[in-house]
């Protein structure tokens, strides 16, 4: 009885209480950009989340340097590690990760090995609690998703996952052929579509012709429908380059050689060309997306978006920015893109003789 007793006491002291009013710490990592610091209280706000720090809490740089919690402030990114303790997140270790780190891509996902999934980028990926997912679970393999986050130990970091495609919807892609199988095709190395049953495979005439002409390096239009996050296809076509011919001083451009009107006139001033784009991103079947609220413009070329700020003419894409010294104009319900943004935001980034002397030239839109 003694003995038994002995074991009792022992149990009880390394075994977990469980009851009404008893909660325990469940150590979790989280990330986000720091909106609030309040070193005085030991607490910052990360993504609108109150973290607890402790006088014990390390901070560090994500290349391994010592820092401090003075260090840190407003609008740095960190991943810290802690425990959440009735809704209470108290950090015991930070690490803040240099803005140029934090990346932006559009991939589809390849495969999962335990646990670690593998991107069509060539990056492996661990989705563990710190990600903002969008939706419950992570993202099935061949679905296409933006991802932001960063490299750490030789694995992507993620910060955020987002569906590019949303179930129920269909969408039209445009782009390069880059590798194809007997049931999917992967457009612009990014987009991964699965071939329906009996798919049709038309050329630039909208004639039929079998699958074997769709080749790779070719330019497709493909009609697909997005199924529990992954898309298919039922449609496949070839499709010559857009060309868009624009004069200066006339309100009409040409797509295709077929008119199209302009809200107002192509304008050059000291050397800036200035032209009227919603219209002619319509006729092009570019999506276009003005958001008010944060003054800015996106387009989706064959999947790919580029955002430009219209305050400051900064374009970015896939986390990468680039800035210009003209900025747009919203003028009539119109956005007036200078001509290097007007490229940049229809995908163009080789290089283009900028127009001197001619009144009329022309882009090609691939």
């Amino acid at each position: 009885m003694r003995k038994l007793l002995i074991l009792f006491i022992i149990a009880a002291s390394i075994l977990p209480a469980t009851g009404a009013g008893k909660s325990f710490a469940i150590p979790v990592p989280l990330r986000g950009y720091i909106q609030g610091v309040e070193l005085s209280r030991l607490r910052v706000v990360v993504d609108g989340k109150e973290v607890g720090l402790l006088p014990s809490t390390q901070v560090f740089y994500l290349n391994g340097q010592k820092a401090s919690i003075v260090d840190l402030a407003q609008g740095q990114f960190i991943e810290a590690k802690g425990n959440l303790q009735d809704g209470n997140f108290t950090a015991g270790l930070l690490e803040i990760v240099p803005p140029g780190q934090i990346k932006q891509m559009t991939c589809y996902v390849q495969k999962n090995e335990n646990g670690v999934w593998s991107l069509s980028t060539g990056l492996r990926v661990s989705f563990d609690q710190g990600v903002n997912l969008e939706g419950s679970a992570p993202p099935r393999e061949s679905s296409v998703i933006r991802i932001t986050g960063y490299i750490k130990r030789n694995l992507f970091t993620p910060y955020r996952v987002q569906r590019v495609f949303e179930d129920g919807k269909t969408y039209l892609l445009n782009g390069k052929l880059t590798s194809k199988g007997e049931n999917h095709l992967i457009l612009e190395g990014r987009y991964f579509v699965f071939l329906k049953d009996g798919a049709a495979f038309l050329d630039e005439e909208g004639m039929p012709v079998p699958a074997s002409s769709i080749e790779t390096g070719k330019k497709v239009r493909i009609s697909c429908e997005c199924r529990d996050g992954v898309l298919h296809s039922s449609r496949v076509e070839l499709f010559d380059t857009v060309e868009i011919t624009l004069a200066l001083g006339s309100d009409t451009a040409f797509v295709n050689r077929l008119p199209c009107a302009l809200s107002q006139k192509v304008t050059k001033s000291e050397k800036l060309i200035m032209i009227p784009s919603l219209d002619i991103f319509r006729e092009c079947g570019i999506r276009a997306i003005y958001n008010k609220s944060k003054n800015t413009l996106t387009t989706d070329c064959h999947g790919i978006f580029t955002t430009c700020s219209l305050q400051t003419g900064t374009v970015s894409r896939d986390g990468f920015e680039m800035k210009n010294e003209a900025v747009p104009q919203l003028q009539n319900g119109d956005i007036i893109l200078p001509l290097p943004v007007f490229l940049a935001m229809m995908c163009r980034t080789d290089p283009f003789p900028y127009p001197t002397n001619e009144n009329t030239f022309s882009i090609l839109y691939y």
